[in-house]
């Protein structure tokens, strides 16, 4: 059991979103802190401005030319303002990243002789593979023909083999209510922390009157 199971015991997609909000808001302070988000408004106004300028005048080329110029200028300053949050907000990926894979990351069973082994939720099982149905060492029954969905160890898991000599355990954390490209009808942490945060971003950044 990793560090945010003991301490956040949900189940896995209340879990990540709570990680989430924590994350997310840890971020946003930061650029709402950071940056003088009244200056950034203004920027951002000033750019608008400039754009609906650079349209009425695209016959003039020399205008043209100084409008575009200008509108670099001031998105070169916005870069700028972003920069320490941007910094700070990468850190704070960095830091929680490792904690999430522990728990909710993927596993792998290195087969030797058609057995290895594979930690799942903090403890270590013998696997198997007889006539591509897996097999566990402890004695927990399996009806698992490779590649399958599988309740074990505290947790749902797509179970398939990768190569001649792997076995990848892929935990479900959540069902969207319709069938996703790429992910199907079950999802990981990735795309569920990618589901929750959009939607969240959103909100805070509304709520903190973040304009960059």
């Amino acid at each position: 059991m990793g560090i945010l199971t003991s301490l956040l015991p949900f189940h896995p997609a209340m879990s990540l979103l709570v990680v989430s909000c924590v994350v997310l808001f840890l971020i946003n302070l930061s650029y709402k802190l950071l940056i003088n988000q009244g200056e950034a408004k203004r920027i951002k106004a000033r750019m608008n401005d400039l754009r609906k300028k650079l349209d009425e005048s695209k016959d003039d080329k020399k205008k043209t030319s100084e409008i575009f110029s200008e509108i670099m200028r001031e998105n070169g300053t916005l870069m700028r303002m972003s920069l320490k949050p941007m910094i700070f907000s990468g850190v704070i990926v960095l830091l929680i990243i490792p904690f999430v894979t522990e728990d909710f990351g993927d596993r792998f069973a290195e087969l030797r002789d058609g057995r290895g082994n594979v930690t799942l939720s903090g403890s270590t099982y013998q696997v198997g593979l007889v006539g591509g149905t897996l097999e566990v060492s402890d004695g927990t029954p399996f009806d698992c023909v490779l590649p399958c969905r599988h309740a074990f160890a505290g947790g749902l898991w797509n179970v398939e083999k990768e190569g001649d000599a792997k076995i990848k355990f892929a935990r479900i954390v959540a069902f969207p209510p319709f069938s996703l490209p790429f992910t199907g009808e079950d999802i990981g942490w990735v795309g569920w922390y990618l589901m929750a945060s959009i939607p969240l971003a959103l909100l805070m950044r509304k709520l903190l009157k973040i304009y960059v």
